[in-house]
């Protein structure tokens, strides 16, 4: 029993400093949603909890209109790496204040440009910035091995985020976590 209360106190902690983003906790975190729960909000939790002093630049593949709270919204569908970039790093700017750029979709970037995606993301980090991305588990990814241009030895795009994330979250939906619970349960 103590034990269990140790545990669930360090991972409340945990979560309220990565949801805050106190004493740059993770320069890289990469949520993973499905269709089953969706990452939306966890994302609204980040941007809700932001102080007045933090930077909140969304890079959008998918969301139409800004979310409530970001300071900065850039389209992306559609827009050359090299462009994105650039106006990313117009909307950061100079300055010692603290930025939390979200990335909605990086399956997007998975697929338009899998030999990019370290260079982008590395590019996007700096002190005091923090890179946090989204990636849907259920969208299909296309085969690269059938591409020319692709390298044949690279890793999975996935594989390539989940190894240069420093936090990774999963999210599930509760109603499917209980009823493998209660499954698990009756099989025992």
């Amino acid at each position: 029993p103590q034990s269990l209360h140790h545990r669930r106190t360090h991972n409340l902690l945990l979560i309220a400093r990565l949801l805050s983003l106190r004493d740059g906790v993770s320069p890289f975190t990469l949520l993973l949603d499905s269709l089953s729960q969706s990452a939306r909000p966890l994302l609204r939790e980040y941007i809700r909890r932001q102080q007045s002093d933090t930077r909140i630049i969304f890079i959008s593949f998918e969301t139409a209109v800004a979310p409530e709270g970001v300071s900065v919204f850039i389209k992306a569908r559609g827009k050359e790496l090299v462009s994105l970039q650039r106006e990313i790093g117009g909307a950061v700017g100079r300055g010692g204040t603290r930025t939390l750029l979200i990335l909605d979709n990086l399956n997007t970037l998975s697929t338009t440009h899998p030999q990019s995606l370290t260079l982008f993301l590395s590019s996007l980090l700096a002190p005091g910035m923090v890179l946090l991305g989204v990636y849907h588990l259920d969208q299909p990814v296309p085969s690269f091995s059938s591409s020319p241009s692709s390298s044949q030895t690279g890793p999975q795009p996935l594989t390539l985020l989940r190894y240069l994330s420093t936090t990774l979250l999963t999210t599930h939906s509760l109603p499917h976590v209980l009823l493998r619970k209660r499954h698990k349960d009756v099989s025992l």
